[in-house]
């Protein structure tokens, strides 16, 4: 008996997919009118279903609907990451390190359902990026018993030197 003469115990394995995403954008009708789907396939994608969720399973990561409706100002509407938090908005995929900071899991609900406004503007060679939202509070694909009233993000973004190219102000670490 293995166990008994290697006194290791049980031994056991396991393989998991940690993520198995699917991601859709682009605009309707016209470039002012955007939208971004992204599905969760893996089972901690999934995970979570119970009475807020229908008992159904947490597929839509995020469903949101972007209008620029005037000059350098988008409105956006669904489910999708709150603005807040830079280390959440930053992608899995563009991370410093393997997992996001344990305080980041403490005081972050992920993505919610709500409303964002999104301003950006060029003083001179700065640029500014101003993010708002109203939220459900609750965390992503709750549909009933929202308990704790809305949530209200802001973040202001200051960037003397200018944009960043290819969206480098969002990656974790360098890539160069």
């Amino acid at each position: 008996n293995f166990e008994n003469e290697n006194g290791l115990g049980n031994m056991t394995s396991t393989a998991l997919l940690r993520r198995s995403r699917l991601k859709f954008d682009g605009f309707a009708y016209t470039p002012k009118l955007k939208y971004k789907l992204e599905l969760g396939l893996s089972n901690n994608d999934l995970s979570g279903g119970d009475d807020t969720t229908k008992n159904a399973n947490r597929l839509i990561l995020d469903a949101v609907v972007m209008w620029n409706f005037a000059g350098n100002f988008e409105l956006w509407y669904g489910q999708t990451k709150l603005p807040g938090n830079i280390e959440r908005v930053i992608s899995s995929a563009n991370l410093q390190f393997v997992d996001r900071s344990m305080l980041n899991s403490k005081f972050n609900i992920d993505r919610d359902m709500g409303i964002q406004l999104r301003h950006k503007s060029k003083l001179g060679g700065m640029v500014t990026k101003e993010k708002f939202a109203i939220s459900q509070g609750e965390g992503r694909n709750i549909t009933v018993g929202n308990v704790g009233g809305l949530q209200y993000t802001a973040r202001f973004e200051a960037l003397p030197l200018g944009e960043f190219k290819k969206k480098g102000d969002y990656m974790g670490s360098s890539t160069v």
